[in-house]
Order: structure tokens, then C-alpha cells, then sequence
């Protein structure tokens, strides 16, 4: 007994060894991260928003303005307009604001990797699903430049994410032990339900199939149409905003509401597809469902086949649903990098839950063979093909080697210096037409850069221009 309680350990400092060293790469980048166009824009009307005011009150009339002209993302926006790092700190403060976000992130997906592990496995994998987790979100999609450094997109996308893991963590709690915690998890929810559209949609779409799963395995509803109910409100709010009407209108005047629905299923489907040809997905998913096998005990649940099946097209549907507002918003042919984030993301968490059930399924099912014992076997081999795949298939666009490589070889110090030497320029230029003189234009994968173009007309450069008090800014590259 002792000698298991040792392996397991070993095995928990493995995994969560391995997850460390995926997100320090994210962390060190976050804290490069450069002002897009985008944040300075947002900062010039906030400072203007802020004068004679307090924060709060500001964003509270900031919101209340966007709400009626642009969008309804309340809570996303309130966020925004009220830190604003780069009125409040410079730089310094963005970069501050971005890590702590992304920290936010990962302990709010280990706290949900805990209490699945704690509360619905009954057994300490916490490490291993931690692992997986990280893995895929981090190295299980396209390379992404969005999300780590730009802060209107930490702050709009990443932080409701993390609030999203921390509102799953807090509703299975409620229905273990303390009724309640569904208070706070239903005020997330509908905070939630004031951010982007998609994260909306995966919120209630979560809820409302948590109603048949809550009362499948604990004879209750209530818990789940509470929260339900409260990111339905704030979806309403949301959706009704007036501003989404006009914002939609600049781009297409028209509404494609069939048209957007197949492109939303054509790109979910090359995601999934994608995920299980070029990347360890199915072998992280065979895992858990080993892990599941191995340690869950549900004997005094009957998991019938039609939970499965409805967890499945939960599966297979669920991120078409959070794609949908997406496509019909932009009228496009693809999606931001931000929304295939919140996308991928909706795919593992539901994914986990259905290798979860699959495995409480195929234990009950076949409780008189001794899967444990099989599968006790079956798990170092699958471990081991995890690293041979993690480690010798497409390596090369593996995220976190890029990004150590570029750390090491002194590419990302090199590009930051070169979005530094922008700003400090324009900082110290007298003049009131600034022309920044560049030899090239250098990119990094996984910076958002700061936007600034040849053309003073564009959005970007205007927006630095009143930022920094400047009549006009352009790049000009010999």
C-alpha cells in the first residue's frame, strides 16, 4: 500500500513537472507583451472617460455607451475599461496584468482538474488530467499570437476562461457538499453570459446539459437550471444590446443565418479532425479513460447508452453551437484566433466528459471482468506512446518548443527590443508628424505586434497617434 502511495506520488510530480514547464514559456512571453493598436485606442477613450471620475463610475458610463453604439459584452467591457494597465502602468502595467491573468488561468484549470479528480473520480489523477488539459490547449491547436500578449484579448477571452473553469470547479462543489456555492457559480454564469457571444453559448450550453447529468447521477435539477437560468439573463442582455445590430451592420448588412451555421459546422468538423490526426488528442482521451476505468466507482448509477450517445453529440455539436455567433457575427469565411481558443477549448472539456462517462460506463458494464487490472497494464503503454507522439510527431510546430527555441536563441528578446525602439521613438520625437524609419518589418509568432503601419489613415496608427499627442504616425521601411 505504502509502495502505491509512493508511485502515485512520483507519478503526480512527473505530470505536474511536465505541466510547469509548458506555461513558463507562456508566462515569459506574456510578460513581453507590446500594446496592439486596438489597446491604445481603448486607453484614449477611457482617459477621456476617466476624467473628472472614479474608475468605476467611468466604466459603468463606458459601457453603458458601447452597450447602446457597439456591443454587448458588458462584463468583458466593465473589466477592460476599469483596469486599464496601460493607463494605470505603462508597459510594465499591460505585461503585469497579462501574466497574472494567464497564472489566473492555469490555477483555475488545476482547481477544476482537482475537483473532477477529487469529487467525480474519487481518486488523486489530478496531475495527469492537468496534464492533458494544458497540453491540448497549449499545443493542440494553431499557433496563436492573440491570445498570450494582446491585452484586450486576455482580458476579454482569457479571464472569462479562467472564470469559466473556476464556475465548472465551483458547481460540481455545490453538488457534492455545499449547496451553497451554486450562489457564486450562478453570478458567474451570468457574468459570463456578458462577455463574447461564443463564451456565452458555452456556458448555458453547459448548464443545460448539466440538467440531465445532474439528475442522472444525483437525483437533482435545481442546481443546474439555476445557473442555466442566470447565463440565459445574461446572454439576453447581451444579445439584446442595440450596438451588436449596428457593429454587425458596418461589416454586412445582411443576417446568414443557415449560411453561418454550415460554415460553423465545416470548420468544428476539420478542428476535431484536425486535433485527432496531427496532434495527441485521442491518446490523452484513451488515457483518462483508462484513469477513469481504473479508479471511479459509480455502481449505484445506471449509465445507460443514451448518456453516452447525448454526450457525444454534445460532442460533436456543442462547438458548432459556440462557433455559430462567430460566423454569423463576422459574415466570414473563418474565425479570430481568440474564438478557435474558446472553440478548442469547449472540444477538451467536453471531450474529458464524455472519456470520463465512457470509462464509468465500461466499468459498470463490464464490472465482472477485472478492468482495473487490464487496464493498469494497458496505461504505461498508452503513457508511453503519448511521449513518442508528443515528442517525434510534427515537433516542429509543437508551441512550446517554439517558443523555448525562440527564448534560447534570443529571437523574442530580439523583436521586443525592436517594438521597444517604436515606442521609445515616438515618445522622444518632438515633432507632431512622426515618421518611424525601419530597415524591415519583423514579426514574432506568438506577439501581437503594435500595429503601426505605413498608412497614417489606418486605425492603428491614429489611435497611437492620440495616445502618445502626436497629429500623425507612420512606419517607413528602406
Amino acid at each position: 500500500m505504502e509502495r502505491q502511495l509512493i508511485e502515485r506520488k512520483n507519478k503526480n510530480i512527473i505530470f505536474f513537472i511536465l505541466s510547469v514547464m509548458m506555461i513558463l514559456p507562456i508566462l515569459y512571453y506574456s510578460s513581453k507583451s507590446i500594446p496592439f493598436g486596438d489597446d491604445f485606442g481603448f486607453a484614449c477613450e477611457i482617459r477621456e472617460k476617466w476624467y473628472n471620475n472614479s474608475p468605476f463610475l467611468a466604466a459603468l458610463k463606458y459601457v453603458w455607451n458601447f452597450y447602446i453604439d457597439a456591443g454587448g459584452y458588458f462584463f468583458s467591457l466593465f473589466m477592460n475599461v476599469y483596469y486599464a494597465p496601460l493607463l494605470r502602468g505603462g508597459i510594465i502595467g499591460v505585461r503585469i496584468f497579462n501574466v497574472s491573468i494567464w497564472i489566473l488561468f492555469f490555477i483555475s484549470l488545476h482547481l477544476l482538474c482537482t475537483n473532477i479528480s477529487k469529487h467525480i473520480i474519487k481518486k488523486d489523477i489530478t496531475e495527469i488530467l492537468f496534464f492533458s488539459m494544458s497540453y491540448l490547449i497549449i499545443n493542440g491547436g494553431i499557433c496563436n499570437n492573440e491570445i498570450y500578449t494582446w491585452y484586450n484579448v486576455v482580458v476579454a477571452y482569457v479571464l472569462p476562461m479562467a472564470m469559466f473553469f473556476l464556475t465548472i470547479s465551483m458547481y460540481i462543489t455545490a453538488l457534492n457538499k455545499n449547496k451553497k456555492m451554486c450562489v457564486p457559480t450562478a453570478v458567474f454564469a451570468f457574468l459570463l453570459g456578458g462577455t463574447s457571444l461564443n463564451i456565452t453559448a458555452f456556458i448555458c450550453g453547459i448548464f443545460l446539459v448539466s440538467i440531465y447529468y445532474e439528475y442522472i447521477f444525483f437525483k437533482k435539477y435545481k442546481i443546474s437550471v439555476f445557473c442555466f437560468l442566470s447565463g440565459l439573463l445574461g446572454g439576453i442582455i447581451n444579445l439584446a444590446s442595440p450596438g451588436n445590430f449596428t457593429r454587425h451592420d458596418e461589416v454586412d448588412a445582411h443576417y446568414y443565418f443557415v449560411r453561418s451555421f454550415f460554415r460553423a459546422f465545416d470548420y468544428t468538423k476539420e478542428a476535431i479532425k484536425y486535433k485527432m490526426i496531427h496532434t495527441p488528442f485521442i491518446i490523452l482521451f484513451l488515457l483518462v479513460v483508462f484513469m477513469t476505468i481504473k479508479h471511479i466507482d459509480f455502481r449505484d448509477c445506471k449509465i445507460k447508452l443514451r448518456d453516452l450517445l447525448l454526450l457525444i453529440f454534445a460532442v460533436l455539436f456543442g462547438p458548432v453551437i459556440i462557433n455559430y455567433p462567430v460566423f454569423l457575427g463576422h459574415s466570414s469565411y473563418g474565425m479570430p484566433e481568440r474564438c478557435i481558443f474558446v472553440q478548442d477549448i469547449a472540444i477538451y472539456i467536453l471531450s474529458l466528459s464524455f472519456a470520463i462517462l465512457l470509462g464509468a460506463y465500461l466499468r459498470n458494464v463490464y464490472s465482472k471482468i477485472n478492468l482495473p487490472v487490464i487496464f493498469e497494464k494497458l496505461f504505461f503503454i498508452v503513457v508511453g506512446v503519448l511521449f513518442f507522439n508528443i515528442f517525434t510527431f510534427n515537433i516542429k510546430q509543437n508551441t512550446t518548443v517554439l517558443m523555448i527555441n525562440n527564448i534560447q536563441n534570443g529571437q523574442l528578446n530580439e523583436y521586443i527590443q525592436y517594438e521597444e525602439g517604436i515606442i521609445e521613438e515616438i515618445i522622444k520625437s518632438d515633432e507632431l508628424d512622426v515618421v518611424v524609419v525601419r530597415k524591415s518589418n519583423e514579426r514574432e509568432l506568438f506577439v501581437m505586434p503594435i500595429g503601426l503601419s505605413e498608412n497614417i489613415r489606418e486605425w492603428p496608427n491614429g489611435s497611437i497617434a492620440k495616445f502618445f499627442g502626436k497629429k500623425s504616425i507612420k512606419i517607413q521601411y528602406n
